[in-house]
């Protein structure tokens, strides 16, 4: 896997292996600095009454020569031992030292934040469900996570370049900085607990890769793509994409309703965006409230304020305005338009 990027993305073994290499090194270098000096006057200092005596006597020396807060009793001293002593304080302090300045430097330096950070943002992804997966984050990907994130929508990002990889995390995204074509970082995302995954990659060919890749892992999920060329829809569709977006194509669109339907084209374009008025999925199977009852006895429009202009049942195909006397029933679909607030104001047809 590449190496991580700062910020609150996922990190990798090698990052924290690298970081307990770090730790380990000055530990032993401070330990050896003491075992050494601590042997030399152990030697130095014979005849011993004992050898536990020499060692605690070796080792109490070397310690007030490294921490440079005790001094040794020179009149006990003969010349082997100030050569050694004059060693242990130009190498063994200097040794010392530069430990301590590697510790210093790891814990002011964010790093170890950064590992422990990094492994509570993974075991967030572990443990993400009805998620939608982006893949790639550049303004496409950018855009469309700040979309579901105002609907309260789970991301997962991939993106295998550094800057944007960064750039999502810091916009507080749960972020994987890898190859999105590779089956092993869908599996990271938790493709098989996902809602849904986009492929926005500037490369038609890699969102083909992306697409073929997901759906083999599930067959279930919902995938949406984009298209930089017309000619690539059908590939994306035979690939397994439920639905594929071509902006050239789309940008045309609303130019064109723009100029012969502005009134209308601003009503939509407010309802896409969900400003003053939102176009609503309402999944029976999420308000079982309001399964086995036909729409004139729910009367959404003035109990909720939501209009219901089309329905799915299930197994079945659209029908656009359903009578009044039409049951909903679990697996049904409504598609519908409400103002704001129209998703807390159905709460109550969540309880049965």
């Amino acid at each position: 896997m590449p190496e991580p990027s700062q910020g609150r993305e996922v990190s990798t073994p090698q990052a924290i292996m690298a970081l307990r290499r770090r730790l380990y090194s000055s530990l032993s270098l401070l330990v050896l600095v003491v075992i050494i000096s601590s042997a030399g006057f152990y030697v130095l200092n014979r005849p011993h009454e004992s050898a536990r005596e020499g060692v605690l006597l070796g080792l109490w020396e070397t310690m007030n020569l490294i921490s440079t807060v005790g001094s040794l009793p020179e009149e006990h001293m003969g010349d082997a031992q100030r050569v050694w002593a004059m060693f242990v304080i130009a190498v063994g302090l200097g040794f010392t030292l530069y430990a301590f300045g590697n510790l210093i430097a790891l814990l002011t330096s964010g790093e170890i934040l950064h590992v422990f950070e990094t492994r509570r943002m993974e075991r967030q992804i572990t443990s993400s469900k009805d998620h939608v997966i982006i893949c790639g984050y550049g303004n496409t990907g950018r855009l469309v996570a700040e979309r579901l994130a105002s609907q309260a929508v789970p991301v997962i990002v991939i993106e295998k370049e550094h800057d944007l990889a960064e750039a999502a995390t810091n916009h507080g995204y749960l972020t994987i900085r890898d190859d999105c074509t590779q089956e092993s970082v869908l599996k990271k995302a938790r493709i098989e607990r996902a809602r849904g995954l986009v492929a926005t990659l500037d490369n038609d060919a890699a969102n083909v890769f992306v697409v073929l890749t997901a759906r083999g892992l599930s067959r279930e999920l919902h995938i949406v793509s984009r298209a930089n060329l017309p000619e690539t829809v059908s590939q994306l569709e035979r690939a397994g994409a439920n639905q594929v977006a071509v902006p050239s194509r789309i940008a045309a669109q609303q130019l064109a309703n723009a100029a012969i339907r502005p009134d209308l084209n601003r009503f939509v374009q407010r309802a896409i965006h969900g400003q003053e008025v939102e176009m609503l999925e309402v999944r029976i199977s999420d308000y079982p409230a309001m399964a086995g009852k036909s729409l004139r006895e729910l009367n959404l429009p003035r109990a909720v304020d939501l209009l219901v202009f089309a329905m799915i049942p299930k197994g079945g195909t659209l029908a656009f305005n359903p009578e009044p006397d039409t049951v909903v029933n679990e697996g049904d679909l409504l598609l519908t338009a409400a103002r704001k607030g129209a998703v807390e104001r159905l709460k109550p047809f969540t309880e049965t």
